[in-house]
């Protein structure tokens, strides 16, 4: 039986307002907090931890309630296959380091000023003074590394386990099989899900700075 395309888009909806709206379930003292404090980010796990189970129990019931749940475990359909499993980790690891190159090409921008004069410390300041020299550059970016604290324990795992893990099992893993189930075809369907995902990620305002790595990620 297939799905019903306003049952498959209702429910995409309801994942997205689920997944965001449950961020501004956490209690708003923890909220006020700065957003890489250490209690907001434990708090804002469980907020997506939650969201995630239930964006996948709704899709298992929307699926099942149509007749429509693909005939292969669940762990396979919202993207966990046992096999396979080594590429569907590591092609993944290889797409995100291409993305990257968005950002390398706004640092490649600058790489003209710094051809042409480097940044100087003295009489208490930093100024660019002309004629740049590499023991110049070395100490300015040495300077510039040092200034900056690691990310905490929380923030790594922030970025590299929770926040990748449960963003693509809702965004990919539960809306992709019920975008198909509904008859929507493949490409689309994997078009429709980055789109929303990426919707919700846009920034507040567009810095032209930025024009280069978005060149690069699209």
């Amino acid at each position: 039986m297939v799905l019903p395309v306003w049952a498959a888009r209702c429910a995409c909806g309801a994942m997205v307002v689920i997944f965001v709206g449950g961020l501004y379930l956490v209690p708003t003292e923890v909220r006020r907090l700065p957003r890489d404090d250490p209690r907001h980010i434990r708090a804002r796990f469980v907020a997506v931890a939650c969201a995630t189970l239930a964006s996948v129990v709704m899709a298992r019931m929307v699926l099942g309630l149509h007749d429509a749940v693909p005939p292969w475990p669940s762990l396979v359909w919202i993207g966990l296959p046992s096999h396979g499993l080594l590429a569907a980790t590591f092609l993944p690891l290889l797409l995100t380091a291409a993305l990257f190159l968005g950002p390398l090409v706004t640092s490649a921008a600058y790489l003209r000023r710094w051809c042409a004069a480097a940044p100087i410390y003295t009489a208490g300041q930093w100024h660019w003074a002309e004629r740049a020299t590499p023991v110049a550059w070395g100490f300015a970016i040495r300077a510039e590394l040092s200034s900056r604290a690691g990310p905490s324990p929380e923030e790594k795992l922030r970025a590299l386990v929770v926040g990748p893990l449960c963003e693509e099992v809702v965004f990919r893993g539960c809306m992709l099989p019920l975008l198909l189930a509904a008859g929507a075809p493949p490409v689309r369907a994997c078009l429709e899900c980055p789109l929303v995902f990426g919707t919700l990620h846009a920034p507040a305002q567009f810095r032209p700075a930025q024009a280069p790595s978005a060149v690069c990620v699209c």
